[in-house]
């Protein structure tokens, strides 16, 4: 995973560049959810495949960031 904006390989420092689109479920707030676009990229040097997701994304997660860290810090609970 890498930042939107990078442009940078963090495996091998070579240029990336596009590859495609994937759609991601998002959870929101309320319980809304939300299918987004999220960018894959490919390293030119070393082949690796990586998605870029803003801050508001975490990898390997459905809820977005600001439910996630709520909820660990107790702000959000299932109330």
């Amino acid at each position: 995973m890498v930042k939107i904006g990078e442009t940078k390989c963090p495996f091998c420092g070579d240029h990336l560049k596009h590859r495609d689109y994937i759609w991601r479920t998002v959870y929101r707030k309320k319980g809304i959810h939300q299918k987004i676009k999220v960018e894959r990229v490919i390293c030119v040097g070393c082949k690796h495949v990586m998605r870029t997701l803003s801050d508001e994304l975490l990898p390997y997660r459905r809820y977005e960031a600001e439910i996630i860290f709520g909820v660990l810090e107790g702000l959000i609970t299932s109330e």
